[in-house]
């Protein structure tokens, strides 16, 4: 059985030292602040407590420095006829096969130190829906030998062992089918931070209803309230512009070098500057495709594409790995593009078709969330009367429940006016073995899969609704653990009917 690399011991010795010294001079800090302010600092009593720190963090790393060394010699992993065998860990052991043709992804990740070291995580999927929130193996190799391994994999998965892989053109090699510009990374990265624009509006709104009771409010609290508001904008505006400013950092961080190459029947993404992301699958594997519209990107004529594979985007539960998850094809294009690029990279089956059967009433849209809401702004107001009745503060009383109602009432508003865009988005299209799923309001999505991926159609109808013949129901395919429901509400029950027949063909 192959070993891990021996490069994986300095890696695991540098980064623990890193994290080491990070903690070591945070408990270092925080002694000296604690005795600082108490009395005199008393230099010998510092000495004896940086001693003591150095001498725990000394040996915690040793232990580490002794439990990687162990991990290196204990992990391994072999190719055999029928599939991989990977082996992993110190105390609890973990022993995993996987046959090739089993496989759904073969993920390449390499963060910024791992590059330093010339390594890279090598994470091979499943597809099995019990461990879709992880990679079932994890390999952790050199650069080459992971970019062999992938090669290797490929042939074996094709059936041609033992045989170099095919050369791809020069053409296929360097052209990327789409270009992520440094327009639509700034774009990406403002789009994520919006929502901090909505806050800034909602506090505004709260400091105007302070300004209107300034009176009442100065009799309880010793600080003007014009200081207060002061305060408030200031630290919100700051807040929206380190958003903002993190945000689109993040966006040129993350899809940076980003790429797409179609190598016969597979797919291969590629981005990321601090780490580095190559992921490949093949078409059989693909689940779904989601196109993604929040309202401010719809006005200003973007979306995102998403591709729903098991094992693509969701990292090893791994220590040493990233579990968040990231299923993009394309992060950002003109909605002009969508339908011309999906046709590129996919072929036509995965092109979004028009809605057969809209949402029939948009009072069953906003009913149960309006009733929701209600009970739980008359639970919060019932409970701050309270509060300040039994501390005999009128003012707080008076104040706390105006605050309650126009909380409320923007609330209302939002749902009212969600429900309605949704009303009129809402539904789906059923063509031959191609169904389209529209949902949402202002966040809407387009989820396109295949009839044969449809795995169960489950009724979540209320009896109110079902006797005006409405009808929502949840459909269910082998995707990611978050992302396997897509859900269709308030539409005639022929649409469930036809479902289900597509499904027994």
């Amino acid at each position: 059985m192959n070993k891990f690399t021996k490069k994986l011991i300095p890696y695991k010795a540098f980064s623990s030292f890193l994290l080491c010294i990070f903690i070591y001079a945070f408990y270092v800090f925080s002694i000296i602040g604690e005795i600082s302010e108490t009395e005199e600092i008393d230099i010998n009593a510092m000495r004896i407590i940086a001693l003591v720190g150095l001498g725990i963090f000394l040996v915690v790393y040793l232990c580490m420095l002794v439990y990687y060394y162990l991990y290196q010699r204990t992990s391994g992993y072999e190719f055999t006829d029928k599939g991989i065998i990977a082996t992993r860990g110190v105390l609890f052991k973990k022993k995993s096969f996987l046959e090739y043709h089993k496989i759904h992804t073969v993920n390449k990740k390499q963060g910024i130190i791992q590059k330093l070291f010339k390594i890279s995580y090598l994470l091979i999927d499943s597809g099995s829906t019990n461990t879709a929130h992880s990679a079932e193996i994890l390999l952790i190799e050199t650069d080459e030998m992971v970019e062999k391994l992938m090669k290797d994999i490929k042939d074996r998965q094709k059936g041609n062992v033992g045989t170099a892989s095919e050369e791809i053109s020069e053409k296929e090699n360097k052209e990327s089918l789409y270009h992520l510009s440094s327009k639509s990374k700034f774009l990406n990265g403002f789009f994520n931070s919006i929502i901090m624009f909505f806050v800034i509006f909602f506090v505004f709104i709260c400091m105007i209803g302070l300004s209107i009771f300034e009176e009442h409010i100065e009799e309880s609290i010793s600080t003007p309230i014009n200081q207060i508001i002061a305060i408030f904008i200031l630290v919100f505006i700051g807040a929206t512009i380190l958003s903002f400013g993190i945000s689109v950092l993040s966006s040129f961080f993350t899809y940076h070098d980003f790429a797409l190459y179609k190598k016969e029947d597979a797919l291969e993404i590629k981005y990321g500057l601090f780490v580095k992301n190559t992921n490949s699958f093949a078409f059989e594997r693909i689940k779904a495709i989601k196109i993604r519209n929040s309202f401010f990107k719809r006005l200003f004529h973007y979306a995102t594409i998403d591709i729903e594979v098991i094992g693509y985007g969701v990292a090893s539960n791994d220590s040493n790995q990233n579990n968040s998850i990231r299923s993009v094809l394309i992060p950002l294009c003109r909605i002009d593009e969508v339908e011309p690029l999906i046709d590129k990279i996919l072929g036509e089956e995965y092109k979004p078709i028009e809605r057969s059967a809209r949402s029939k009433s948009y009072f069953s849209l906003f009913s149960w969330r309006l009733l929701g809401t209600s009970i739980f702004f008359i639970v919060t107001l019932i409970v701050l009367v309270a509060i300040f009745a039994s501390l005999n503060m009128t003012n707080g009383v008076i104040i706390s429940s105006l605050s309650v109602l126009i909380v409320y009432l923007i609330s209302l508003m939002f749902i009212l006016i969600d429900s309605r865009i949704k009303f009129n988005f809402e539904g789906i299209g059923i063509q031959n073995n191609r169904v389209c799923v529209y949902h949402g309001g202002f966040n809407q999505v387009k989820t396109i899969f295949l009839s044969n991926k449809i795995i169960g159609v489950e009724d979540i109808t209320t009896p109110l609704r079902k006797k005006h013949d409405i009808y929502s129901f949840a459909i269910h395919f082998r995707s990611n653990a978050m992302t396997n429901t897509c859900l269709v509400e308030c539409v005639d029950k022929r649409v469930k009917d036809e479902l289900l027949d597509i499904t027994r063909e």
